[in-house]
């Protein structure tokens, strides 16, 4: 049996958050999952923010985080 992660990061209006947090909060959970030996870990790609777009991050450039 597979064990995944799925992280969802919407924007919470009580609590800003820059996006290099943003990025930071994500490649934590992913190291997270992989620690509690998940298979997968998967990010919802949302192109917009509340407050101003943001880029799309390469998934390539998310693995060398990693």
């Amino acid at each position: 049996m597979q064990r995944s992660n799925f992280s969802v990061q919407d924007h919470d209006p009580d609590r800003f958050r820059s996006l290099p947090q943003l990025y930071a909060g994500v490649i934590a959970q992913a190291r997270h999952a992989e620690a509690l030996g998940c298979d997968t870990f998967r990010v919802a790609e949302h192109y917009f923010h509340a407050v101003r777009p943001v880029r799309r991050h390469s998934p390539l450039r998310t693995a060398a985080d990693l």
